[in-house]
């Protein structure tokens, strides 16, 4: 009863009843959906977090087995003194980086390439760092050129990740 008195006072705003109900249905389903998207939002923010702090404990250990090469390379080159001579150079290869860079970014990164593969002590972290923040970080911190930094900058986030 008090269904069919709700459909007659909306006919008389001229407004459809039954449209109403199925709007207010549609409605009515999304609060679970509503719902499960802010459970998921959470969850990445946790998996993000999560993530960060992997990723600082595995550049910790890089850092650490970094440290012990060295002391290693200077011991070989004290005993071994005008024979052999170590050069150590952290992050060397870096051509999986220029492939992302090339396949990902696409468009004339030459100039950043070079300058990324003449960097002695290369740290990815603080490359995808500078990406993160405003194209002017990484001409100032990489000296790209403007143009460069500005596609590098402006790529997916998922790249950057």
């Amino acid at each position: 009863m008090a269904y069919e008195s709700i459909l007659r006072d909306l006919q008389k705003s001229n407004i459809d009843g039954e449209e109403f109900i199925r709007v207010k249905q549609q409605i009515e389903e999304m609060h679970p959906q509503k719902e499960h998207h802010s459970g998921l939002k959470r969850s990445l923010k946790e998996y993000n977090n999560e993530r960060q702090k992997l990723l600082f404990e595995w550049e910790d250990i890089k850092k650490e087995e970094t440290q012990q090469l060295e002391l290693a390379a200077a011991k070989v080159n004290e005993k071994l003194k005008g024979r052999v001579s170590i050069d150590l150079t952290v992050n060397g290869d870096r051509k999986s980086l220029f492939e992302l860079l090339r396949d990902k970014v696409g468009g004339r990164l030459s100039e950043s390439i070079e300058i990324l593969k003449s960097r002695r002590n290369f740290s990815i972290p603080d490359f995808v760092s500078a990406c993160k923040r405003v194209p002017k970080e990484l001409t100032s911190e990489f000296n790209f050129p403007s143009r460069q930094s500005d596609c590098i900058a402006n790529v997916n986030p998922a790249v950057i990740m």
